[in-house]
């Protein structure tokens, strides 16, 4: 299927628009990138994941943030975001799969928030699925392709909540959420 554009402003000119908005005017001076977070936390029979949040406590490879926030001068327009199941033996994550190999994450709902703020309210996971995703490529996209361009503010602590509607408890297996978009990072002598 052929994705539509809907709104013609790059995410870089939405990240740069914000940032004047919010008093940020040096933004435009600084170098852009691709940027990818994401969390993983133990599928332990809970039904509500709240990822991001604690993340001090979790390391490499289940997570690539030190803190629940961007730093100075950083920026992500959320493009794309998606779940995973994976094992992990020793610390090491393999197998990795759709979120279609856990049903309980087949009937979940997906939120974010930004200093307290829902800037995403609940998407069914189900519309994750290609049977349910309009931007499906394939039998096995399981990318949410997002319509507006939400951007995440340097400083302010986000989370993401997955509710699911049921869940077992599977040793060593875990659920990563990944969010992948636009971003602008610290590189004073760069532009956009």
């Amino acid at each position: 299927m052929q994705r539509q554009i809907l709104n013609p402003i790059s995410p870089q000119q939405k990240m740069i628009r914000d940032a004047n908005k919010f008093g940020n005017r040096g933004l435009k001076k600084q170098q852009g990138t691709t940027r990818i977070i994401y969390d993983s936390l133990a599928n332990d029979g809970r039904t509500e994941f709240r990822f991001f949040e604690g993340i001090g406590t979790r390391v490499f490879p289940f997570t690539n943030l030190t803190e629940n926030k961007l730093s100075v001068g950083e920026m992500m327009t959320i493009e794309r975001i998606y779940l995973m199941v994976f094992t992990s033996i020793a610390g090491v994550p393999s197998a990795l799969n759709t979120i279609e190999a856990s049903p309980g994450l087949n009937g979940a709902t997906f939120e974010f928030s930004q200093a307290n703020v829902d800037i995403i309210k609940p998407i069914a996971v189900a519309s994750f699925l290609a049977e349910f995703n309009k931007d499906a490529r394939h039998a096995n996209y399981t990318n949410f392709e997002m319509d507006t361009q939400l951007v995440i503010q340097p400083l302010l602590e986000f989370s993401a909540i997955v509710r699911a509607s049921s869940s077992e408890t599977v040793a060593n297996q875990f659920v990563r959420l990944v969010i992948e978009g636009a971003g602008a990072i610290l590189a004073p002598r760069n532009t956009f």
